[in-house]
């Protein structure tokens, strides 16, 4: 059955009423972080997909010895994670709640199989989520530059 929050979501605007069905049977959970809480940690397992509601997440980087760079920050309407998508299915980065924060959560292993079954949903969901990984790119590489700028 369809959330239908899911439908209201920035990420979903114009996904057809079928797809946000087979994504209501993909929810997990409605998940709530608290600032400072640590939301994705590189390295750990990619089971999940999450569609931020409200507040904000920053997107980090970590190297020895260093304080975490943030690399860019995502706020509600934005998609949290999408290294679900892609064997070996691990965080690539660090996420972490800046201000109280609430998600739409996706389970990785359902949405794979949403996407193998249904090719149409699975090109939908794959254009958005591209979009978003080329996003994030773009962010890092800004970053990169500023840092090298410095």
């Amino acid at each position: 059955m369809r959330d239908a929050a899911l439908a209201d979501h920035a990420f979903l605007v114009g996904f057809e009423e079928e797809h946000l069905e087979k994504l209501g049977a993909c929810v997990a959970a409605q998940s709530m972080w608290r600032p400072g809480e640590s939301i994705l940690l590189r390295g750990g397992v990619a089971d999940v997909c999450h569609l931020l509601v409200e507040g904000t997440v920053a997107i980090e980087i970590r190297s020895p010895g260093t304080a975490p760079q943030i690399i860019q920050t995502l706020q509600g309407g934005d998609v949290l994670g999408w290294s679900w998508l892609f064997e070996p299915h691990l965080w690539t980065f660090d996420a972490r709640a800046v201000s109280d924060t609430s998600a739409i959560t996706l389970d990785a292993a359902l949405l794979r199989s949403a996407i193998e079954d249904d090719p149409v949903f699975g090109a939908q969901l794959l254009k958005r989520m591209t979009k978003a990984i080329v996003n994030r790119l773009k962010a890092t590489r800004l970053q990169v530059l500023d840092v090298y700028n410095h």
